[in-house]
Formats: C-alpha cells, structure tokens, sequence
C-alpha cells in the first residue's frame, strides 16, 4: 500500500479532527446526588416553576423550548416508571431550566479552514427537589454546542465573519442523557 500524499494527509487528519468535534454528543454532569431509593419508591413527580439558578451570564431559552424539553423529560421519565401527578401527589418535584452561554472554541491553524469559533452553548439542567421541603435532593446538567454565530481567521487580530444559523437544540437526545445519569429502583 503506498502511503498517502502529504496534503491528503492532512486533508484525512483535519477532517476527522472536525468530525470528532461536531459530532460529539455533549456533556452531563451530575451537581447533587442527595436522592435515596426512598424518595423513587412513590414514582410520582410533578413540575414546579423554575428554581434553579445558573450562570450570571446565561441567557435564557424561550418558553416554547422548555415546553419540548418538559415533554421528553415526561416520556423518559415514563420509560423509567414515574407518573406525572399533581404537586400536592407528587413524591418528587423536578424544576427545569435552559439557557445558553456565549463561548469561544480555538482550532490549529495549519488543519483547519478557521482557526476561531465563538458559538452558543446550550445547557438543559433538571433538578429532582424533596416535595415538602424543596430541597435539591438531585441535579444534573446536560450541555451542548447549539449553534455556531461566528468564525474568525487568526494571524494576529482575528476578523470576524458573522455567520446566519438557527439553534439546534436537539433536545431529545439531551434529555434522554440527562436521565440516564438520574438514579432509578430497577
């Protein structure tokens, strides 16, 4: 087998540097893990108004996406057992929030077409709360890449070019994430 020419090489390496990073899934994170089998044993839940706090400097999401992201918490937490009831029946509470932070990714010039990137980073944080006393018993964030806004070339100053795209929350597979790292009893 003859081995690839140089610029090819680097054309391979480049491409797949991207494609590992666009196509990474996202990250959750678990904050509090206070949640005991006793507090899962009633499987009952019901959404309160937000009572999370996040970064100072988040934006947050409008109404309709936490409408969609509220829906496929209630499907996953079907799929786990748990029935929406109303918060006076509820033997969990869970608060929800979205928001967005504005953050700027750095690439090596020399495999990449832009060396900079500033993009909106979308957060979905679900907090399981004792229903008497609200007491965060449980949090988890789960974070992703929602869109990028701008790219910039780096030799020196960078000029930046303002790009036209809608968020892509993918809010589904974020919430599937989230609860996967909720405890259940099974």
């Amino acid at each position: 087998m003859r081995p690839m020419p140089r610029t090819l090489l680097h054309l391979f390496v480049a491409l797949t540097a991207a494609l590992a990073l666009f196509s990474c899934a996202g990250e959750t994170r678990v904050h509090t893990n206070n949640l005991d089998r006793s507090a899962l044993e009633a499987g009952t839940y019901a959404w309160v108004d937000e009572r999370i706090e996040g970064p100072p400097e988040a934006i947050r999401a409008e109404s309709r996406l936490l409408e969609d992201a509220r829906a496929a918490l209630d499907e996953g937490l079907a799929a786990r057992g748990m029935r929406s009831v109303s918060e006076a029946e509820a033997g969990l509470l869970f608060a929800l929030r979205l928001d967005t932070t504005v953050e700027i990714r750095q690439f090596d010039p020399q495999f990449a077409i832009y060396s900079l990137e500033r993009y909106e980073k979308g957060h979905l944080t679900l907090a399981a709360l004792e229903a008497v006393t609200f007491r965060e018993l449980w949090r988890a964030t789960e974070s992703r890449s929602v869109r990028v806004t701008e790219r910039a070339l780096s030799r020196g100053k960078p000029v930046w070019e303002t790009l036209d795209a809608e968020q892509d929350w993918q809010l589904e597979p974020m919430a599937e994430r989230v609860l996967r790292a909720f405890p259940t009893l099974r």
